[in-house]
């Protein structure tokens, strides 16, 4: 019984290490079920698009505080217990990357007859065998070869591969680059997982069989996920616009002067509607009659601060009161989605000329 009071810290360090984790489920599950409520419509059919967007919107901002810390979304769903298929549902994906495309760059002539029928025919030896696709090319390779040295259909001036190059050494660098090929699609699935907003999403190659299976729990928008793992990247040049673009500062300044507008008569809203009261002080008055007029006075001064400072925020947009001092168009990470969101307003968009677009970047 001597190490009863190691015992004891111990559990008591695991429990608190587990009501800690499990704190941040029960704050996303909430935060999921609000989410399914907006997206909810009059007819009870839920809305996955909006239901998204209403969680992108969150993704950034902070939405828990423990112990004086500030937690984003992102940060709820990364600690957050991690429940898997079995337990929450979701779905289960298999990609394969497609070897023939990747000989077929390779080659010096994809239109050769008998290069076609080598491919040809190690598809049809796929359908019943478990092998390496490259080794199924080669098989059908010395089959049906007519002579020719392996390399005379992938040698050229700008490969990789001689003409000098014996059947091996063309294998080998065939292989290199299917590999090559995999562990890229490989790290661009895993970085587009880590982005899509799902606990403990499982990513991992499937050996000998050039396959990627994906495992995203919690996952409930097919369309979404088929649309981010099969998405091809595309590579665009914009040039970038300086801030002090006339067009751009008259963009802005319309932004500015629409949402201050708005503001405005919110914050005259808030002044009409606060509740007023009026004090008279007796000189009689005994120490109770004190104390509720002190509440009455700090009502009052409460919500005509609250009005003052609506008053104050309206002055400007957060286009420029969440900009960071010395550092134009500069926002804090958490203030990003509010940027996004003032944006991606219709309104908004028809103020900012048609060849011009915002792109929030990153700097370290």
């Amino acid at each position: 019984m001597r190490n009863k009071g190691v015992v004891i810290v111990l559990a008591a360090v695991i429990t608190f290490l587990c009501l800690f984790y499990l704190q941040f489920t029960f704050v996303s599950r909430n935060i999921q079920e609000q989410a399914v409520i907006k997206a909810t419509d009059k007819t009870g059919n839920v809305s996955l698009a909006v239901k998204q967007r209403y969680l992108d919107s969150l993704w950034n901002k902070t939405v828990y505080s423990f112990l004086g810390i500030d937690y984003t979304y992102k940060e709820v769903k990364e600690n957050e217990l991690g429940l898997g298929l079995d337990l929450q549902g979701g779905m289960h994906v298999v990609l394969e990357v497609s070897p023939v495309d990747i000989l077929r760059g390779m080659s010096n002539n994809p239109m050769d007859a008998d290069f076609n029928s080598f491919i040809q025919s190690a598809r049809e030896a796929q359908k019943t065998s478990q092998g390496d696709f490259v080794d199924l090319f080669y098989e059908a390779y010395q089959t049906k070869s007519t002579g020719k040295k392996l390399s005379a259909y992938f040698a050229s001036a700008k490969g990789s591969i001689s003409s000098n190059d014996d059947d091996a050494a063309v294998l080998q660098k065939i292989r290199a680059e299917v590999d090559d090929a995999i562990n890229r699609s490989f790290t661009i699935l895993k970085t587009r997982l880590d982005q899509f907003g799902t606990s403990s999403p499982n990513i991992q190659k499937l050996p000998a069989t050039g396959r990627i299976q994906i495992e995203i729990p919690g996952a409930d928008n097919p369309q979404r996920v088929r649309k981010l793992l099969q998405g091809v990247a595309r590579l665009e040049f914009w040039k970038v616009v300086e801030y002090t673009d006339p067009a751009l500062i008259t963009a802005l300044e319309s932004i500015n002067n629409l949402v201050v507008k708005e503001n405005t008569l919110k914050a005259e809203a808030t002044k009409t509607n606060a509740p007023a009261a009026k004090a008279e002080v007796k000189s009689d008055t005994s120490k109770s009659d004190l104390s509720q007029l002190d509440q009455q006075l700090s009502k009052v001064k409460d919500s005509t601060g609250s009005a003052l400072d609506s008053l104050k925020n309206s002055i400007t947009s957060p286009l420029y009161s969440l900009m960071s001092p010395g550092a134009p168009f500069m926002y804090d990470v958490k203030d990003t989605a509010t940027i996004n969101a003032l944006l991606r307003r219709p309104d908004i968009r028809g103020l900012i000329p048609r060849n011009m677009t915002f792109f929030l970047g990153c700097e370290a």
